[in-house]
């Protein structure tokens, strides 16, 4: 189906607007247009203006888009604008409105046409933007220059935008008691709706805007303390002063809940750095940029350990140094706490120590030692059946390497001088897990063995070639439904880790006395033959189940296979049957049955069989009732 809408999404705004214009005409006047807007001598792209006799109408993304107005319309058409410190009520086809909530009358009333809403230029007049016709065209310019806003900005670092009409020069400086920064522009006004209101945020504790001079425009924000700064300056419309405050260091921290202390280092924004290691004394030197020390330089004592101290100062306006000395030199590692973007932690290379593979029970298990924690990142390779666990931060020795790579379950390389890499195959359709002890220095990654693993599965799917068994009145071969039914519990096993064989993959004739030849020859721990039954009564109907009298074991099984499938297909159940003169049952080695899965002779059970969801419910029975006759072999074992 062609998606309609999608049409539409490549014509421009101002053709659809122009389009309805034509199609539904404004009422009560004679002559309306579509013009384009130029604003402070550029095209504004996508927003048009609409001409109503000689009164110019702008859309609302106008106001939003080139004056920062925040507006809502309702459905019954009334329009809430605030800009700044402004806030104006209007509604749509009506000239009063309240400006500041005092009562004013528009010369003409906003207008909707469709989904869009239109407010006369006066709108944008009073906000401080001009406009005349020029050459077709709706010619906008500020009437001054203005600061028209401060808006707080918060993404990488805590900073502010200034919102200025027209070009303007500044100067920046802080000044102390109280600490404060200051920011003079100097060749505009004060826009009369200035808001400062909700502007705090760590370290500022509020905005102040004033005329400093009769060119001057101060903005004061005061601060907790002293802070370093940039600014940088946009050449947008309106035209942007962007004021980036410094991140400020909060604190400096041993961590010792590991077998190897960290060092925290807090910051109020995340904050890029750069490390050296210098020798004789052992220091390593950790520069932050763009951050601002709140206090003093300082030195924090060590922890009697790998530290003996760090010295902490201001090394220039925008970078804080530490310098930590240690006794002794060692590989360590600096990152960024995951649950803490502005957390950089230390902490020295850990070593592994050792890698064990031990099995248990119906699970095996690779133990790895490390002389600290323990980071991992677990990747699984579908293709290659491929554990993959790169352990981060950490080391091995060249002996140690050597020495763990004998053992031929799993093998250790290192990627790189702090990361080493295990790989451990995965036998298909088994289970794994990772755990870690409390300090994370041990790690267990548990293989589970798949539920049917190591047992060899025969399935005899009956007749074939020459040998048809039997035909439904609708043709339904027998042959054909053994097969099909053996080949989706084939697959439904092998899932469970079993290996599953066939006496016959296709369309072959295949002699009994062959069939037992190959059940005693490939060791199958169970057999079963799949057939499906007829009669000359097509009333008669239901599954069977068929084992050897003699034999227990066959007898148990074909218990365990006809609960799971009656539960599954909802089939009426004839019984277990036992005979001494079916060949499969009695000649085989193995616990073996006859599956008689329903009267092909019968119409209802005729039909059920040749559809493929209840073939699938039939195979799903054999399937789960196998999984539990072996799983009470081994309990029984155990």
């Amino acid at each position: 189906m062609v998606e309609r809408s999608s049409v539409w999404k490549t014509v421009p705004l101002y053709l659809i607007l122009f389009l309805m214009i034509v199609i539904f005409p404004l009422r009560g006047e004679g002559n309306e247009a579509l013009l384009p807007i130029s604003f402070e001598g550029e095209q504004v792209q996508g927003i048009s203006s609409l001409l109503v006799g000689k009164t110019p109408f702008l859309a609302l993304p106008f106001f939003r888009t080139y004056l920062s107005a925040k507006v809502t319309v309702t459905p019954k058409g009334e329009i809430r604008m605030v800009v700044g410190s402004l806030t104006a009520s209007l509604k749509v086809g009506e000239e009063d409105c309240a400006w500041n909530g005092k009562q004013e009358r528009l010369k003409n009333a906003p207008r909707q046409i469709g989904d869009e809403v239109w407010l006369p230029l006066e709108i944008a007049d009073r906000l401080g933007v001009a406009g005349k016709i020029e050459k077709e065209t709706l010619a906008l310019q500020w009437k001054g220059k203005y600061l028209l806003g401060i808006e707080q900005t918060n993404q990488s670092k805590m900073g502010y935008t200034l919102k200025i009409t027209g070009d303007y020069t500044y100067q920046s400086f802080l000044l102390e008691k109280p600490d404060r920064l200051v920011i003079d522009l100097n060749g505009i006004e004060l826009s009369p709706f200035l808001s400062t209101i909700d502007l705090a945020g760590a370290p500022v504790k509020g905005v102040r805007v004033s005329r400093f001079d009769r060119d001057t425009v101060r903005v004061v924000f005061d601060l907790d303390f002293l802070v370093g700064y940039k600014l940088l300056q946009t050449s947008t419309q309106p035209r942007e002063l962007q004021l980036i405050l410094n991140a400020f260091l909060k604190d400096v921290s041993f961590h010792s809940a590991t077998k190897t202390p960290e060092i925290y280092i807090d910051t109020s924004y995340p904050v890029s750095y750069r490390t050296d290691y210098l020798f004789d004394p052992h220091r390593i030197v950790l520069d932050l940029w763009d951050v601002t020390l709140t206090g003093p330089m300082t030195t924090i004592p060590g922890n009697n350990g790998w530290v003996k101290n760090i010295r902490v100062s201001q090394f220039d306006p925008h970078t804080i140094r530490l310098v930590l000395e240690i006794k002794e030199p060692r590989n360590c590692i600096i990152t960024t706490a995951q649950e803490n973007m502005g957390r950089l932690v230390i902490k020295t290379v850990q070593e592994l120590l050792g890698a064990s593979w031990v099995k248990d029970g119906s699970a095996s298990e690779l133990v790895l030692r490390s002389s600290g924690e323990m980071k991992a990142d677990p990747i699984f390779d579908e293709k290659t059946k491929t554990l993959l666990i790169n352990l981060h931060h950490i080391e091995v020795k060249e002996q140690m390497l050597s020495e763990l790579n004998k053992e031929s379950t799993f093998r250790v390389r290192e990627k790189d001088p702090a990361m080493v890499q295990v790989e451990l195959p995965i036998p298909e359709h088994h289970q794994y897990s990772i755990m870690l002890n409390e300090d994370r220095s041990i790690m267990t990654i548990r293989i589970e063995n798949a539920p049917l693993f190591g047992k060899i599965i025969l399935l005899d799917p009956g007749h074939g070639g020459a040998d048809a068994g039997a035909i439904s009145r609708h043709g339904l071969r027998e042959k054909d439904l053994n097969l099909d039914v053996a080949v989706r519990l084939k697959k439904y096993l092998e899932n469970l880790g079993a290996q599953v064989l066939l006496t016959r993959d296709d369309d072959r004739y295949l002699w009994l006395y062959d069939r037992v030849a190959i059940a005693n020859r490939v060791g199958a721990g169970v057999m079963i033959s799949i057939h499906a039954n007829n009669h000359d009564n097509p009333k008669i109907n239901g599954l069977e189940v068929w084992h050897h009298p003699e034999r227990q074991e066959s007898a148990v099984l074909a218990d365990f296979l006809a609960k799971e499938v009656i539960r599954k297909t909802k089939l009426y159940f004839r019984g277990i049957m036992a005979s001494k003169d079916f060949v499969l049952p009695r000649e085989t080695e193995m616990p073996t049955v006859i599956f008689e899965m329903g009267f092909i002779s019968n119409s209802e059970e005729e039909k059920l069989l040749r559809a493929s969801e209840f073939k699938d419910k039939i195979a799903k029975g054999l399937c789960q009732g196998l999984l539990n006759y072996f799983q009470t072999q081994t309990t029984l074992a155990e």
